[in-house]
């Protein structure tokens, strides 16, 4: 009989624990909605300071580094609608890959205007990579033009 107790403690125990961790992990400030930079806008008011993972791609010429710290301001568009625009503001090292003109998907939280706080920012992983001119020391670079086939 003690031992048919200590299994059904045992067992009541680890089914709260994963009870706990279930629910725990849907918490809304765990969760990040993933949006395109004109859903994002067109949300208005009803998302500011919710988690949010955007993607788009970085606007050339936009991208301002501050000379004094690690922050970088750059503008992000809509792949299908260029016309929507969001400024993104982040303190951090940027990937290698981070370029103008890429594909970003960015992580953040959003302040209501048009302007997203950012704590993590992914690039698109290159397709293929060709070797950088003879005699540089083991640099690649990314050759957009060729496609690869398995």
């Amino acid at each position: 009989m003690q031992k048919n107790i200590r299994v059904y403690i045992a067992f009541s125990v680890m089914i709260f624990a994963m009870v706990y961790l279930l629910v725990s992990g849907f918490e809304s400030d765990n969760l990040l909605y993933n949006l395109t930079v004109k859903e994002l806008i067109d949300k208005g008011d009803d998302g500011q300071g919710q988690g949010y993972r955007i993607a788009g791609k970085v606007i050339p010429g936009s991208v301002e580094k501050a000379a004094d710290r690690v922050q970088v301001r750059f503008s992000m568009m809509d792949i299908e609608n260029p016309d929507y625009t969001l400024q993104v503001v982040y303190d951090g090292v940027l990937p290698d890959t981070f370029k103008e003109g890429n594909d970003v998907m960015v992580e953040g939280t959003w302040d209501g205007s048009e302007t997203l706080k950012a704590t993590n920012i992914m690039t698109k992983c290159a397709s293929k990579y060709d070797p950088a001119e003879e005699g540089s020391k083991g640099d690649y670079k990314y050759n957009s033009d060729e496609k690869t086939t398995p």
